[in-house]
């Protein structure tokens, strides 16, 4: 967000020419081959109902999709998403001028969506609740009529489908059960390191000794456990679709770890 705004600063005081320079084109992406430009047009906007929409809805999903998956992953969506959006707008519509983060944004509130789909969230205009899945089909229904009208209203629907599909194939590739371990940890290079370690040493242990690991296995799977944390697991998920996880308690949010360790290494199923 801070960039975003420090860069639509930056066009306020050096002008069209900055935007113009950042923003992207079918003919300078596959004429110029400025590949850059898939990632610096998603900082610069239009006018300020452009960034401030943007902002708002990247403040209201964002959080929680970084709570989730990390740094890394977030910042790996968010231009992921813009990438692909980027392409799919020139591609589809060559004489297209692109920018702004609204691909970006929407690939994270795909996700955003897709793991919460019946929180509740306060409209401004009217003032009433709306669950997020219904806020979010909108959003795709407007882009899907936007992009097979006829006419042109200035706005990129096929960047935002693209952002879209990213967040749905993120979603897919890093699914309800994966990461969840994760649930509170900006930095996930911890994690890989002792990922790492245990498998080497896993699999210094099945060479030295082929039937350890299914012995071991079988002694330490407990059925009656598997089906305990498989219920908590339930259990809280459903609770963060409808309240978000920053709403589970330290004793909740320490249960959800638990039991995500023991289902990745135990639930084969």
């Amino acid at each position: 967000m801070i960039l975003n705004v420090a860069v639509f600063f930056g066009q306020q005081v050096l002008g069209d020419g900055f935007t113009r320079f950042l923003g992207l084109t079918s003919a300078s992406l596959f004429g110029e081959f400025h590949i850059w430009e898939l990632v610096t047009y998603q900082f610069i906007h239009g006018g300020f109902s452009h960034i401030f929409w943007n902002m708002i809805l990247l403040y209201i999903a964002g959080p929680d999709v970084e709570e989730m998956w990390g740094s890394k992953r977030f910042a790996q969506l968010y231009i992921a998403s813009g990438a692909f959006a980027g392409i799919l707008q020139v591609l589809i519509v060559p004489n297209s001028f692109v920018l702004g983060a609204s691909g970006s944004i929407m690939g994270i509130f795909a996700v955003f969506a897709l793991f919460n789909p019946n929180r509740e969230m306060m409209l401004i205009f009217p003032p009433i609740p709306i669950k997020v899945k219904y806020i979010f089909l909108f959003y795709v229904i407007t882009d899907l009529m936007g992009a097979t009208s006829t006419g042109s209203s200035g706005i990129a629907h096929f960047a935002h489908l693209g952002g879209v599909v990213v967040g749905y194939v993120f979603f897919r590739m890093f699914g309800r059960y994966r990461n969840y371990s994760n649930y509170g940890q900006q930095n996930d290079f911890g994690n890989t390191v002792n990922s790492m370690f245990n498998n080497i040493k896993s699999k210094v242990q099945s060479t030295a000794n082929p039937n350890m690991n299914y012995q071991s296995y079988q002694e330490r799977v407990d059925s009656n456990k598997l089906n305990y944390y498989r219920k908590t697991m339930d259990e809280l998920l459903d609770k963060i679709n409808n309240v978000g996880y920053l709403q589970l308690t330290d004793d909740e949010r320490k249960r959800l770890e638990e039991a995500s360790n023991y289902l990745k290494k135990f639930d084969k199923h």
